[in-house]
């Protein structure tokens, strides 16, 4: 009987600590907040604060701002940008010229960043982004692409890793017809 006391009081000690764990990850991890700036862009004019009517030669950036409300150290890891990569399908891409190295994981692209972010410290940096040459948004004809939430930072804490999302839409209009646009 007093082996399964043991075991019982064992078993109560480790939900306790798995469950006190859990919370105070949740709430270092939830007050990390990621914010997109308006693109400011060179050659491709704003249709809104976040429509960019898309053309060869374009050249826009995006600052993203991760910002840590919380009271813990958090660490950023990557920030993921879904059917960005060279192998995407927009017609708008990430550029080889962002401030930092892009990964190319074919349809998408991660920017690294592998750093801490301390209590009530901000991070920022910028996002290049240019013309997709056969890209499609909308259809064959043309149309509004784009993604919501964008971007995606994977933050942890305490061996706790989650994704958080930016709060901005990014959206591209293609202006008409696009060479090897494979769109019906």
């Amino acid at each position: 009987m007093k082996r399964i006391l043991a075991l019982g009081a064992l078993l109560l000690l480790m939900a306790v600590c798995v469950g006190a764990w859990w919370v105070q990850t949740a709430q270092a991890l939830e007050l990390i907040e990621v914010h997109t700036a308006r693109p400011v862009c060179a050659g491709a004019t704003l249709e809104d604060d976040h429509t960019i009517r898309a053309q060869r030669g374009m050249a826009c950036t995006v600052t993203i701002t991760i910002s840590n409300g919380g009271s813990q150290t958090v660490h950023v890891g990557h920030v993921l940008l879904p059917s960005f990569g060279s192998q995407g399908e927009w017609v708008v891409r990430a550029g080889p010229s962002t401030s930092q190295r892009l990964d190319d994981l074919g349809v998408d692209a991660t920017l690294p960043i592998d750093q801490d972010l301390g209590s009530g410290d901000l991070l920022q940096f910028n996002i290049e982004l240019a013309y997709r040459e056969g890209g499609c948004s909308g259809n064959r004809s043309g149309g509004v692409g784009g993604a919501k939430p964008w971007p995606f930072v994977t933050v942890g804490f305490l061996g706790r890793t989650i994704q958080r999302s930016g709060n901005g839409e990014l959206r591209f209009t293609q202006l008409g017809p696009v060479r090897g646009c494979q769109r019906l």
